[in-house]
């Protein structure tokens, strides 16, 4: 039934570094302005994925971008790819995110695990958790065509998470 769902603890995500000096080219890269705080941020569970928060969920939804920019800074700062995100006010989410790997393949994923395993981690590093709360949905792929929803529950104060959905 729609209620039932397979959950998982994800890996522990540990916080890489923060790259405040990329604000500006990520954003040439992503083809919109990120926000100013908190800094990108680097996260490791497996994957290195590079975080960064726009103010409005309109703004991820229309990011264009420029792959080989993505892909050059990928293999520069040696991250995995980056994750883009903002926090959806009201409804039944409280984050669209967006995950481009460009330089290993991948522009764009239509769900991805371990970026949405590592965001409470990042959430809690910049004392965010609160705008999300500790259970909630993410939605990512509906720019592909896809309608990803992927299920978050937050073990601790250090944003360590179980990932949950439906197969």
């Amino acid at each position: 039934g729609p209620e039932r769902r397979i959950w998982v603890e994800a890996p522990e995500a540990k916080v890489m570094g923060a790259f405040p000096g990329l604000a500006r080219t990520l954003s040439e890269a992503l083809g919109s302005q990120i926000a100013e705080s908190p800094a990108p941020t680097a996260l490791r569970n497996g994957p290195n994925w590079l975080f960064v928060r726009f103010e409005r969920e309109e703004e991820v939804a229309s990011l264009k971008p420029d792959m080989s920019a993505v892909a050059k800074l990928s293999l520069e700062q040696s991250i995995s790819g980056i994750a883009a995100f903002a926090f959806v006010n009201g409804g039944e989410f409280a984050v669209h995110i967006r995950c481009f790997a460009p330089a290993f393949g991948i522009n764009e994923d239509p769900v991805t695990g371990s970026a949405n395993a590592a965001l409470p981690a990042y959430l809690a590093h910049h004392g965010l958790l609160g705008r999300t709360g500790r259970e909630y949905v993410a939605t990512q792929g509906t720019e592909l065509g896809r309608d990803g929803r992927v299920h978050m529950r937050v073990l601790d104060e250090s944003g360590r998470s179980e990932i949950g959905g439906q197969a």
